[in-house]
């Protein structure tokens, strides 16, 4: 990146070239759209677990009712299939 010192009254400023300047502005609102869309996907999972009703997660643990291993890997199961947005 080429920069240009310069002084400013008695501050010293720096400059950066205009057309370097708005790459590394697109660069950044392209990040910021990405991380936008990130969020919105994370909710869209979370959005998704929690849609999965605590009945059916009790019902898929008691299952193995003597196995609590078993039942807590059903419970598992369930919950990452619902992030991904699969149907059991």
């Amino acid at each position: 990146m080429k920069t240009y010192l310069q002084m400013d009254g008695h501050t010293l400023v720096e400059y950066v070239e205009k057309k370097e300047y708005d790459l590394l502005a697109q660069e950044r609102a392209d990040f910021g759209a990405l991380v936008d869309k990130q969020e919105r996907e994370l909710q869209n999972v979370v959005t998704r677990m929690e849609d999965v009703s605590i009945h059916k997660l009790e019902d898929l643990f008691l299952e193995h009712a003597t196995d609590w291993t078993q039942g807590l890997e059903n419970v598992r199961t369930r919950l990452i299939q619902a992030a991904k947005g699969e149907q059991p």
